[in-house]
């Protein structure tokens, strides 16, 4: 059925969402890499803290494609994959590197949108709660060596098993930024305990 649906488009990469793929489509595989048919990886959603699937006793452990999101804001994502790779080979695709728009600006633009009309003015609690753990992220950019949204992608391009950053089309005037990440320094040693440090350490509960 998946071979009649897609052929002739050409498809790169289909992501199943459940944490398994169905025996009824891991036997199409073959067949939709077979000469003519479309192109296809199939590629599972990952799901933080969740199982790997169990490896067929007395096989080598299959590589694996895996998606989601991966950011500067949850560093335990790159701790749970890096012992997610010394089980087998794992390729990753990273989604959603700015933080549903906080790392490159993009938020604070949607924010009173998804508000409406006649809700007033947003809470001082609500915007630390949806920045503060970015102007937290400050010492990432000082100096203007790199602004944020580089730092973001440098950050989950950063790792040798991120097969590629999945980044969201950016406006005319931001592109020169995003094209240019790779000619910025790369997220250091340092940079990455500090960010390991900071996740780490225990924030106030707010009142107000």
């Amino acid at each position: 059925m998946s071979q009649r649906r897609l052929t002739p488009n050409r498809v790169g990469v289909v992501e199943w969402l459940d944490a398994a793929l169905p025996a009824s489509l891991n036997g199409e595989r073959e067949t939709l890499t077979q000469p003519g048919a479309p192109g296809l990886c199939l590629c599972r959603r990952w799901i933080p803290d969740a199982a790997a699937p169990a490896p067929v006793p007395g096989e080598p452990p299959a590589p694996r494609l895996l998606s989601g999101g991966f950011s500067l804001l949850d560093p335990r994502a790159a701790r749970s994959l890096g012992k997610e790779s010394e089980v087998g080979e794992l390729s990753f695709l990273a989604r959603d590197p700015f933080a549903g728009g906080r790392l490159d600006g993009t938020r604070s633009s949607t924010m009173a949108v998804e508000r409406g009309p006649g809700a007033g003015p947003i809470r001082l609690r609500d915007l630390e709660a949806e920045f503060g753990p970015v102007l937290r992220l400050g010492f990432l950019t000082e100096g203007r060596q790199r602004t944020m949204a580089q730092a973001a992608i440098r950050y989950a391009s950063g790792w040798p098993w991120v097969g590629s950053v999945l980044v969201p089309l950016p406006t005319a005037e931001r592109l020169e930024e995003i094209l240019g990440t790779f000619a910025v320094p790369p997220i250091s040693d340092q940079e990455l305990r500090q960010l390991e440090q900071l996740h780490a350490a225990p924030r106030a509960l707010r009142t107000d």
